[in-house]
């Protein structure tokens, strides 16, 4: 399933999200989530109404919303925010839902992360945050 929004109501949102300042740092959560209930991770329904419900408390902007639903089970897509992202990769066999969240909005990524937590209740989940912008030297 996907979502476009018209080029007009792109602009107007992109127009009203505050700019992001060169100094700020944004928490990028990778979050694993060890899952048994099976609604998670066999059809992307669930994880779509979850995903939709969590950005909107967290007034973020959808801008695209893309999901594969695989056969026989499992799927994989992702939320284009005016903020940032979000993307969900389910593997049934393993019981295993990964996300990938950043938010520019302070906080957004650890709230939102949080929320999921707490409604899929999974059995174990491993969060790892990553800093970006914090440390402007290049690595080679």
């Amino acid at each position: 399933m996907k979502i476009k929004m018209s080029p007009t109501v792109v602009r107007e949102t992109l127009a009203a999200a505050k700019p992001v300042g060169k100094a700020e740092v944004h928490e990028h959560i990778l979050l694993d989530l060890w899952v048994d209930d099976l609604q998670w991770l066999e059809k992307f329904e669930p994880m779509q109404v979850l995903l939709r419900a969590a950005v909107g408390e967290e007034a973020l902007v959808v801008i695209q919303e893309h999901y594969h639903q695989f056969e026989p089970s499992g799927y994989t897509g992702y939320l284009l925010l005016a903020q940032s992202h979000i993307s969900v990769h389910s593997w049934v066999e393993e019981r295993l839902l990964t996300l990938d969240i950043l938010a520019c909005a302070p906080g957004a990524s650890q709230r939102v992360a949080d929320r999921l937590i707490e409604r899929i209740q999974p059995r174990d989940f491993k969060r790892v945050p990553v800093w970006r912008g914090e440390d402007r030297r290049v690595v080679k």
